[in-house]
Formats: C-alpha cells, structure tokens, sequence
C-alpha cells in the first residue's frame, strides 16, 4: 500500500475550506476508530448544527440494505455529515442522487475527472466501486428532518481489500504520491455543505445535468431488483423525483429504491 503522508487532521482539512464552508460548521472531529460514523452521529442527535466526524477506521462500517461496509484503518476516506433541512422526509427522495453529484463534482475538482455514478447511491471508475453513500435519520415523515449522511471512498485500499467480494478500485492512480487524504476530505465536505441547502431549496433539479452526464446506466441493459420484484430492461435515466426509469418488454417502470447491476451487452441509445 502507498502510504499515506500523514492522518486525518481537523486543523489541516479546515485550512484546505473555503472561509464559507468553515463557518457553516457547528463542529468536526477526527476519531481514530468508531463503530460507524452515521451511528456515532445518529447518537449525538441532541448536538445542534452541521457536523462531521470522520474516522480512521470503522469497526461496523455499514453500506446499504445493512451490507458491511470494508473500512480497514488508515487508506481510505469513511465520513459523515449531519445537516438539518426544512423539507421534510417525505421529500427527500433524490438526496442520495445529489450526494452523489456533489461529490463526484468534487472529486473531479481535484483532477480526478472519470468518476460515474450508479443509481442509487454508487460511485465507479472503469465500472468498479469506488465508493458510496448511506444516508439515515430518526426522523419522522413529517417536519423538518435531520439528515446523516454517510460517505466511504476507496483512496489506497490495503491488501485486506482482496476480502471485498465485488469488483472495486480506488484512487492511487489519480494521485500523485505520497497521497494526502486531507484535501479530499475538505473538498467533499465543502461539496456536500454547497449542495446540501440548494438540494433543500430547488430539490433534485440543478443536480441533473450532472447526474445525466455521469450516469452509467442511462442507455444500458439493467438488472433491477425492488424488494420480491424483478426487473431487466434499458435505463432510459433518472427521473426529476430521482427515480430510476427502466423500460422492460412489460412496459416502463419507475424505480424508488433497489438494486441494479449492469448486464454485459452491448450500449443501446437511449431515448432523447
């Protein structure tokens, strides 16, 4: 493994935000190991104000649909963020798709320009996983809610990485050694504190130019699971609500949730 040239540092990675980006902060805090990040968080829920934690390593990293999450210490990036918006749960649909735009967009300011997403909450280079989102709340479906968001990205994934049974990657060929993961944690975390109150404000619309851009199933045969159901046809791409649309050889469906993989086969056009 490459090593890394020093550790998550709270002071480093605010010195690397922009000064607007710092102040919308309540708190940050580097631990060196927590069960999960989005559970240490969800714990401190009587804590006011846009948090971040991040760890070192996470004992019980969870992905989603309850799959662990490899979070060996030291490589990778495993953070989370806590942010209050005015729409309620109900209306948050299209948060992970904005997420995922936000931090893509993020990463790609960095110089790391190949990253596409896969709905719902995927991040991939050369259609291996580079990381992903998992967003939780204990809120209920009406007021405010109050968000964790959950983020892991493979930077220099260990040799214990060879445990991990999907195909994934992670950044060590797109960034020049030794890797520092400082400035990557500060560009997500400044990414994810623009797009979060836009996202409260205009919802998923001025995220899907992006997301249309990056989407590595608009155009393709998918494999599409939704609970008992399932489901293959050409993803003709997301929806303004954030739903998959997945035209079959029974009609077009409309995905909320689920899972999708790829169908080796050819590209197909999708519909202007």
């Amino acid at each position: 493994m490459i090593a890394l040239t020093a550790p998550l540092d709270v002071a480093r990675i605010l010195r690397t935000m922009p000064i607007a980006a710092r102040r919308a902060l309540a708190t940050m805090e580097v631990m060196a190991e927590v069960d999960s990040t989005n559970a240490e968080l969800l714990r401190r829920r009587d804590r006011g104000g846009d948090c971040v934690l991040l760890a070192e390593s996470q004992t019980a990293g969870r992905g989603r649909q309850g799959r662990r999450w490899h979070s060996p210490p030291g490589g990778n990036l495993y953070l989370s963020l806590r942010h209050g918006f005015r729409r309620p749960l109900t209306a948050l649909a299209g948060l992970p798709l904005a997420v995922a735009v936000a931090v893509a967009e993020a990463l790609a300011g960095l110089g790391i320009e190949d990253v596409a997403l896969k709905w719902p909450n995927d991040l991939l280079r050369n259609e291996r996983k580079l990381g992903g989102i998992l967003i939780e709340s204990t809120a209920a479906a009406s007021g405010p809610a109050t968000m964790v968001i959950g983020i892991g990205l493979n930077i220099a994934m260990p040799d214990s990485g060879a445990e991990i049974d999907r195909p994934w990657t992670d950044l060590r060929d797109a960034l020049p050694a030794p890797i520092d993961r400082n400035p990557i944690a500060a560009a997500v975390i400044a990414g994810l504190i623009e797009a979060l109150p836009l996202f409260d404000r205009d919802g998923l619309t001025p995220f899907l130019p992006a997301w249309h851009t990056r989407d590595v199933l608009r155009g393709r045969v998918v494999e599409a699971s939704d609970g008992d159901r399932q489901l293959a046809g050409v993803s003709e791409g997301v929806a303004d609500d954030g739903a998959l649309i997945l035209r079959t050889e029974r009609g077009v469906f409309r995905l909320y949730a689920g899972e999708t993989h790829l169908r080796r086969e050819p590209k197909i056009a999708a519909p202007a």
